[in-house]
């Protein structure tokens, strides 16, 4: 019958001790302030090597195609918002066509630093600028050397193969293997100036500048109603971010006014090479008005008079014009039919057709926005798609309406001729001669006419690409913050204080989460509830704990006396001390639960049980070497008074049992009916029985001899025994294998407990935390 409720008099209502947590971790501070010293140190390291960014912004308006061509100073315009798709500008800003320019023109992709005493920081004025020699296209990976000032010149080093040379030129024009590269100094350096100083450069591939060069850049729209774009970078150095962000608008402005000045362009080469052909054409009608002119004896023809000749002059300009306009129309056709790719047409060549006129606008606007979008988006894109669509659609439509149009001036021109043989039947008195040198004149004057059109419009085509102007207008120019933007210091010190808590508490937390060795009653509690807990046994390092151990075990005895069964008859108390396995403290206590009842007056005996391993002998100085159990069991004419020694304590006597030889089945020793009457007559003439049995989990030993105990101990050792083993001892208390259990826990050391209490005896007592 258990009757002790000592830890379930005290027993809480199970909740969260957060105290209880805090201090637990609060043990190990001194892993928090190294964590947070190192990780300020890092913060500072970090603040003091990494460098200063700083934010550079430029603002762009996009203007259509009426603003950019109208040159409007009217400023309330620029607020105002056009028909341009800023989604369709901003990717075109940031295409790897448009930065790439960039880098080339800045030579972006060579680095130049300074090496310190401890890190290496950019630099964009060194004393020397380097350039690579060969094609920079077709460089793939990064070339990086070193240059070391010295009293007789540099070196400069590879860094990747560990190649050498020295000069002392202020022109190093290199070689085609080791050092493909020029480096030139600059007017305002001396060697002497730069003694003793050390720089390395790094030569990048176009392409990998130009990609890291697009993921810094930021471009976007400034509000929902403008057609403002902000193009921003936050760089180390803010000078070199303004060239950036400047030379990136004019490079853009660039590629679009080489957009627009694409259709004057073709306009003259397509009047250059009608020229070609014109002046040839002009040439042979010459020669034959020439040679008709001298085989016929015609100097000069009087022109004619009266009505007749008016009419005919009108009739014959009505089927110039007409002819004109048919020539025009079959070199706009001719050259639709030989562009078999979207190529632009050539705009307003004099055809008098407003329809055919607009259809070459629309076609060449739709065909340059197709071409620019394809470049930035793809020909996958959706958009692309339907201009390309469109652009066909176009060029289907001239096609019909030129058709159209040739048709309907050849019948007109068909009426034009049947007037003009009417006009010239007035001329029939006329001699034949005279009409066919005026037919060659008539030619050569519509080949000389439209030499001199096709010339008026090659200058206006000229001029228009001459006066061609951007559509975009700068707002701002690049501009510097001169506020940084990083590192971002509070931010940094907020991570570095968050790291310096986070990682020991991991690392505790991990301690604590793989820690599977029980350290006070609260690890025992949280496995079993219903067994008692007698007591907290503190280490002993010095004399004065040893003395207060005196004063713990007469608390454990006190405690243990709860336990007691009631009897009828005056019999021995008998107390079985055991543990789950070896080295858990069990013949510590049950020695000093033995001495503290001698101590106490009590008649005592302590019986050597675990006859595998014995201990005892090491608690009294003497040696294993004497009878016992074993001897006893084995030796039928030995009397049990001869197995005790008596061990003295101040006034008090102690006995002892050792278990003599250690037999080949100890289990059957103690199964054996001279055991089992060994033990009645202990219980005849001692008030306790104190037995020191073998460990429960490893042999059947204890079990064996369970039922001699009265009160059963398991012996339970803070930072040795392992949780699960409490578990076992709570099945074997379960299925009632050993009665009256309790735990009693050794070895608790009281420098690390989380909080205590002080007895009045003066030791000290307390739960402890984790090691």
């Amino acid at each position: 019958m258990n009757n002790f409720p000592l830890y379930e008099d005290f027993k809480e209502e199970e909740t969260i001790d957060y105290k209880s947590i805090i201090l637990k971790f609060f043990r190990y501070w001194p892993w928090f302030l190294s964590a947070f010293i190192i990780a300020l140190f890092a913060f500072f390291l970090t603040l003091r090597y990494q460098p200063t960014v700083y934010s550079t912004q430029a603002t762009i308006k996009i203007l259509d195609e009426q603003e950019a061509s109208g040159l409007s100073f009217d400023v309330s315009s620029i607020f105002k918002r056009s028909n341009i798709s800023l989604n369709n500008e901003i990717p075109l800003f940031n295409s790897h066509r448009i930065v790439s320019q960039v880098v080339k023109k800045l030579v972006l992709n060579v680095k130049y630093y300074q090496l310190g005493n401890v890190s290496a920081r950019e630099v964009f004025n060194p004393p020397f600028k380097v350039n690579y020699k060969n094609n920079i296209d077709t460089l793939r990976t990064k070339l990086v050397y070193e240059i070391a000032f010295t009293s007789k010149g540099y070196q400069i080093t590879n860094l990747e193969t560990d190649e050498t040379i020295t000069t002392s030129s202020l022109s190093y024009q290199g070689d085609s293997s080791g050092f493909p590269i020029k480096v030139e100094l600059t007017e305002a350096t001396t060697i002497e100036d730069y003694e003793d100083k050390v720089f390395t450069f790094e030569i990048n591939s176009i392409d990998d500048t130009t990609s890291d060069l697009r993921e810094q850049l930021e471009i976007e729209v400034l509000g929902e109603e403008t057609d403002l774009l902000s193009i921003s970078l936050d760089y180390i150095n803010g000078k070199q971010a303004q060239k950036i962000l400047n030379t990136l608008i004019a490079v853009y402005e660039a590629d679009g006014i080489s957009d627009r000045q694409q259709v004057s362009d073709r306009t003259i080469k397509f009047i250059d090479d009608r020229f070609t052909s014109l002046l040839a054409e002009l040439d042979a009608i010459e020669e034959r008005k020439r040679k008709y002119k001298t085989d016929n004896n015609i100097s000069f023809i009087e022109a004619d008079a009266g009505v007749s000749l008016q009419n005919r002059s009108m009739k014959e300009e009505a089927l110039f014009n007409i002819e004109t306009q048919l020539l025009l129309s079959e070199i706009l056709k001719k050259n639709l039919v030989n562009n078999s790719s979207f190529q632009l047409l050539p705009g307003n060549i004099g055809i008098e057709s407003g329809t055919i006129n607009e259809l070459v606008a629309d076609y060449n606007s739709s065909l340059l926005e197709y071409e620019k979008l394809k470049t930035s988006a793809g020909n996958n894109n959706p958009t692309v798609t339907t201009l390309k669509t469109n652009v066909s659609e176009l060029k289907n439509n001239i096609a019909v309406s030129i058709k159209g149009y040739i048709q309907q001036l050849q019948t007109t021109l068909k009426q034009r001729e049947t007037a003009q043989q009417t006009a010239n039947s007035d001329f029939a008195a006329l001699p034949q001669k005279e009409n066919k040198l005026r037919k060659i004149v008539r030619q050569q004057n519509l080949k000389e006419s439209l030499y001199l059109f096709l010339l008026q419009k090659r200058e206006e085509a000229s001029v228009t690409s001459a006066v061609t102007v951007s559509n975009v207008k700068i707002i701002d120019y690049a501009l510097t913050n001169p506020i940084p933007v990083g590192p971002k210091k509070l931010l940094n010190l907020l991570i570095a204080v968050t790291i310096g808590f986070l990682v020991p508490f991991g690392i505790i937390s991990l301690l604590f989460l793989f820690d599977n060795k029980v350290f006070d009653a609260n690890d025992i509690l949280a496995i079993n509830k219903t067994t008692p807990i007698l007591m907290e046994v503190p280490l002993t390092k010095n004399e004065a704990d040893k003395k207060e151990l005196d004063e713990i075990f007469r608390t454990l005895i006190h405690n243990a006396l709860f336990l007691r069964p009631e009897k009828k008859t005056k019999e021995a108390l008998s107390i079985l001390v055991t543990s789950a396995i070896q080295g858990e403290g069990k013949t510590f206590l049950s020695f000093n639960i033995a001495e503290g009842l001698a101590k106490m007056g009590k008649k005592v005996v302590l019986v050597g049980a675990d006859i595998r391993n014995p201990q005892i002998h090491k608690y009294t100085n003497t040696s294993r070497e004497r009878l016992g159990i074993v001897n006893y069991v084995v030796d039928k004419s030995l009397d049990w008074k001869s197995l005790v020694t008596s061990h003295t304590i101040n006034s008090n006597t102690l006995d002892i049992i050792k278990c003599g030889s250690i037999p080949p089945n100890p289990t059957n020793i103690l199964m054996s009916q001279r055991f089992e009457e060994l033990i009645s007559e202990l219980k005849k003439h001692y008030d306790f029985i104190i037995f020191d049995s073998a460990p429960s989990l490893l042999v059947s030993d204890t079990l064996v001899m369970a039922h001699f105990a009265d009160i059963t101990l398991f012996s339970i050792r803070s930072k040795v025994t392992e949780k699960k083993l409490i578990e076992f001892s709570t099945k074997l208390i379960n299925d009632q294998k050993i009665k009256n259990a309790a735990y009693v826990i050794n070895g608790i050391d009281l420098s690390k407990v989380r909080y205590g209490y002080k007895y009045n005896y003066g030791y000290g007592y307390g739960y402890g935390s984790r090691p």
